[in-house]
């Protein structure tokens, strides 16, 4: 058994309504954990304009699949400019990801964090 630290970080660039992926992890086989994620998007650089996302949640491997379990959401909206802006987590297969969906004809830059912990089963 053994025991894994997940840290991962990473940025984009969105210019419109295109669900994007800021940050992805995977999730090796055998494993569970707790995972944090922490994301933020600014409109068009003006700091005023921003938008954040906290979300903690269960995570599991198993059969090359990632399985996400008892999240905790926390959309954290600064200004009214950010309204339509999310950011979500899901999986694809045996990957954790942090998606970004934007506004039509807006530039909004993205950061998104994965970190937790991993335990063997």
């Amino acid at each position: 058994m053994s025991n894994r630290i997940i840290s991962v970080v990473d940025e984009v660039d969105t210019a419109d309504a295109t669900v994007t992926t800021i940050v992805s992890a995977t999730i090796p086989d055998g494993f569970f954990g707790v995972l944090s994620v922490d994301g933020c998007a600014e409109h068009d650089g003006t700091p005023a304009d921003a938008y954040g996302y906290q979300n903690s949640f269960l995570v599991s491997g198993e059969g090359g699949a990632a399985t996400l379990r008892n999240s905790s959401a926390v959309p954290l909206e600064q200004d009214p400019a950010a309204t339509g802006v999310t950011i979500t987590v899901d999986t694809s297969g045996a990957t954790v990801r942090v998606r970004a969906t934007g506004i039509a004809a807006e530039d909004w830059v993205w950061a998104a964090h994965i970190g937790g912990l991993l335990h063997e089963r």
